[in-house]
């Protein structure tokens, strides 16, 4: 009998490497992203599905996340807490955010005085001259 999972047929054969042995079935679109796009026919869709060896699994986008969600949820703080303490810290010291944005697309977490022009010293130099004269122009007093 030949046996299956997620109605797929197992071949012992890594998809990626070619090794041989134990494997594990992954989802091409994750598990979470079917779930919030409530097409839970994709759960169990052959063509959704790969055969991976334990080793290459691990190097998956979906088990990279599940690790760092795992590490971050055992000290009991997520993203948004965080950022909440940030904030607290900012207001205790005086200090804003950085205006600026890092190569991820993120906001710089740099903390500014108040009666800066709202950049940190690594963002003041990149800010384009046209930008600057609106911030002068519309800066309250």
């Amino acid at each position: 009998m030949v046996e299956t999972r997620y109605e797929k047929e197992v071949t012992g054969i890594c998809k990626i490497c070619g090794a041989e042995g134990v494997t594990e079935m992954h989802h091409i679109i994750s598990q979470s992203k079917i779930k919030k796009l409530d097409r839970l026919d994709l759960l169990t869709n052959p063509n959704n599905i790969i055969e991976l060896c334990k080793t290459c699994h691990e190097w998956t986008d979906s088990s990279i996340y599940f690790k760092w969600y795992r590490e971050k949820r055992t000290y009991g703080q997520s993203r948004e807490a965080t950022r909440l303490g940030r904030e607290r810290k900012r207001a205790k010291e005086g200090t804003l955010q950085c205006r600026g944005y890092i190569k991820s697309g993120r906001r710089c977490e740099i903390g500014v005085p108040k009666n800066s022009r709202g950049y940190c010293k690594w963002h003041r130099n990149q800010i384009p001259k046209e930008q600057e004269k609106i911030t002068q122009y519309f800066r309250p007093k």
